[in-house]
């Protein structure tokens, strides 16, 4: 029995031995029932009060008292079957959820002209495209100025009349008779040069070429007017690069059906494209619409005085041509236009003893010469074999004519 219970046993029964002791005094039986009647709420309140006392002595024995803990009471054990009242908790106030991130869009880069023409050096072709007065015509003459090597400029739309343009570089034009002849005249002589570049690509190793623009304007009608203009486009926009072509265009829309690349669409994926004008606008709101750029900045492109924006490769830029008409005051120096490669024509004038042999047997004349050379640069897609027959020769001799005349 622990220490601590040994006093309440000594208590109840110091209090049983008084009991029974009043309880023996008493004599007489009818003295002991008249008393018990009197005093019996006395006794029984005595008796209710010994054994609950006794019951608590029997529990504590029974179950000894759990050990304390520092700090708290330990979660009940499986023997514990006495009620542990739960501790209340307090929810923690109510947190309002996070705001979502905003979005932010990013800026669409704006690109110098200095910063777009480096980089128009680095991407096979560009077209540029605008409606009238949208200033294409100036952002050309002005990108002329910043890129490196020479320029082949068809123009179809300036008159003799007219002021010089392309900084002064010349530039085939139409004939006097409002035909094509002075353009298909020098597409034949660009089309020579481009042959042997492509013969000197085969015969010598790690060749370099001068840098070549073909800057074409009004490109639409030009195609339309010439039979081989859309071969030259084609064959250019696909393998020129390798041997210093690019182009620079001016196309009426970016649909391959207005250049009459049906069915040559890889042809598009080799330009990059500038939209100037309206067309900017119209592409700036596509971009807006699909989140590509804030409204904030589609406004701050869409209201300048000339807005432009351009795509390569899926990617978008804007351009800052303030500094156009600045660069258009700057001189060209005249050896940046291409002049294609003289040919020599026999004097008519020169006496017969000076006029030149006649052809060794087995080898072309003059004539011969001429036509070979006329429908090479003519008829770019012509085989030997059909110019062999125009010729009525042997067709050993012809095609050797042909083969020699082609590489030179």
């Amino acid at each position: 029995m622990p220490q601590d219970d040994q006093p309440v046993v000594l208590m109840f029964f110091i209090m049983l031995a008084a009991i029974l002791a009043v309880l023996g005094l008493m004599v007489g039986a009818s003295k002991l029932i008249r008393w018990r009647r009197a005093n019996g709420s006395v006794i029984a309140h005595l008796i209710r009060l010994a054994f609950a006392q006794l019951g608590s002595l029997v529990r504590r024995v029974i179950v000894p008292p759990a050990p304390s803990f520092v700090g708290g009471s330990p979660p009940p054990t499986p023997t514990d079957h006495r009620r542990v009242p739960r501790e209340k908790s307090i929810a923690p106030p109510p947190v309002a959820p996070a705001p979502a991130p905003a979005i932010t869009l990013e800026a669409l880069p704006i690109l110098g002209l200095p910063a777009l023409a480096s980089m128009l050096q680095e991407i096979p072709h560009v077209a540029i495209i605008g409606n009238t007065n949208a200033g294409k015509t100036t952002l050309a003459e002005a990108l002329i100025r910043l890129l490196d090597g020479q320029f082949a400029i068809v123009d179809p739309k300036w008159r003799l009349f007219d002021p010089p343009k392309w900084g002064g570089l010349p530039a085939a034009k139409l004939d006097v008779e409002g035909a094509y002849s002075e353009i298909a005249t020098f597409f034949g002589d660009l089309w020579t040069d481009f042959r042997k570049r492509r013969i000197r690509g085969q015969t010598e190793a790690n060749a370099i070429y001068t840098p070549l623009w073909i800057v074409w304007d009004e490109i639409n009608d030009t195609i339309e007017e010439l039979q081989n203009a859309g071969v030259y486009l084609r064959r250019w926009a696909r393998v020129g690069r390798e041997y210093g072509y690019k182009l620079m265009i001016f196309p009426q829309s970016d649909r391959v059906g207005a250049l009459g690349l049906e069915g040559h669409g890889d042809v598009r994926d080799q330009f990059c494209w500038i939209y100037l004008g309206d067309d900017a606008r119209s592409q700036i709101e596509k971009l807006r619409k699909v989140g590509t750029i804030s409204t904030a900045q589609a406004l701050d492109l869409s209201n300048q005085a000339y807005p432009s924006i351009m795509e390569h490769a899926g990617k978008w830029f804007g351009i800052d041509r303030s500094a156009a008409l600045e660069l258009l005051g700057m001189p060209l120096n005249p050896d940046r236009a291409w002049v294609a490669p003289a040919v020599p024509v026999p004097d008519d004038s020169a006496e017969v003893l000076d006029a030149p042999a006649a052809p060794a047997a087995g080898e072309p004349s003059i004539v011969q010469v001429a036509a070979i050379r006329w429908w090479l640069t003519n008829e770019p897609t012509i085989q030997a074999s059909e110019i062999v027959r125009r010729l009525g020769v042997n067709k050993k001799n012809g095609l050797r004519w042909v083969r020699e005349i082609d590489s030179y």
